[in-house]
């Protein structure tokens, strides 16, 4: 199987997880002790059905993380682990978050009066470098992700 495929299957296994809790909230509450017997059997065999797909995501995320750390990719001559790479373009994209955080208060504080101290110009700019930054070491972990076989 491919990292990718891995990545894949982890992340539905996660989504059945998340949909499987709430079908079990929305038998948490009845009024009729018919339909409380009921949600109690459902309830537990839904807890076990829980049980079990957490097992098989921790397989699938162990197996990611292992795959991640193992798998080297070459980012501006620099040899990285694919786990380093995720990691910064993480990071990456929290830099981005702050600096269009940066350019709203720029562009709210054009909107009164007195100076603007910042320069919406740089703070674009860098904006931009960051965003093809981003683009591009996305586009290395992808191409890893389907290069990488994982056993």
């Amino acid at each position: 199987m491919l990292l990718a495929e891995l990545i894949k299957e982890k992340d539905y296994i996660k989504e059945s997880i998340s949909n499987l809790r709430a079908h079990i909230e929305d038998l948490v509450l009845v009024r009729d002790e018919t339909d409380a017997k009921f949600n109690r059997a459902s309830i537990d065999k839904r807890l076990d059905e829980l049980k079990e797909l957490y097992k098989k995501y921790q397989q699938y995320a162990v197996t990611t993380e292992r795959a991640t750390v193992q798998t080297i990719i070459k980012v501006n001559e620099t040899e990285l682990s694919l786990s380093d790479a995720i990691v910064i373009k993480e990071v990456m994209g929290h830099k981005l978050h702050e600096l269009n955080l940066l350019l709203e208060c720029v562009v709210r504080a054009g909107t009164k009066e007195g100076m603007v101290c910042l320069d919406a110009v740089k703070i674009l700019s860098e904006i931009n470098e960051v965003r093809a930054d981003i683009k591009a070491l996305g586009l290395k972990i992808d191409k890893a992700s389907w290069e990488t076989e994982v056993s």
